[in-house]
């Protein structure tokens, strides 16, 4: 089965499950989340709270001001200038790749990343793909994510494909 090939992947690989709309990638990432946290430690990719998308994006950082910089640098977020605009403040691209970057740096062993990249411009998507890429592989954890864009593959190398 393809979710018993998760337990293989290394620190610092990526997971991704590809298919169209309404092929199941959810479910799977779902299913595979909560057999994954029954050994690991898994951080889910998402937006702040809808409280805290008022406040500043270096307020949003967790584990420190230090580590936060390192990891928005990894992700290619080094513009000092959006540690100061809030969540609603940026733009999309932006809002994907720190919504990684506050996965990564809660400290868990899989990041899990539903609709992965799906509402940026395919450019920014890859650019962001290889940038996540390498914030994964430095920080150790490892990313499952799903998407219906195909091209994905290609720019995350990822070490396991699912295809539904």
């Amino acid at each position: 089965m393809a979710l018993a090939s998760l337990g293989k992947l290394p620190p610092g690989q990526i997971a991704l499950v590809l298919g169209p709309s309404g092929s199941g990638k959810s479910t799977l990432l779902r299913r595979a989340s909560d057999l994954l946290a029954r050994s690991s430690r898994v951080a889910h990719v998402r937006p702040p709270s809808s409280r805290a998308r008022h406040r500043a994006v270096v307020d949003l950082l967790p584990g420190g001001l230090d580590r936060g910089l390192g990891v928005l640098g990894l992700v290619g977020l080094a513009d000092p200038l959006l540690l100061a605009r809030t969540y609603g403040q940026i733009s999309d691209g932006e809002k994907a790749r720190l919504d990684i970057a506050r996965a990564i740096l809660a400290g868990r062993s899989w990041v899990v990343a539903d609709e992965f990249l799906s509402v940026v411009d395919r450019p920014c998507a890859r650019a962001a793909c290889r940038a996540i890429a390498r914030a994964i592989e430095h920080s150790g954890a490892r990313l499952l994510a799903a998407s219906a864009h195909s091209d994905i593959g290609e720019w995350l190398s990822p070490g396991i494909t699912i295809v539904l």
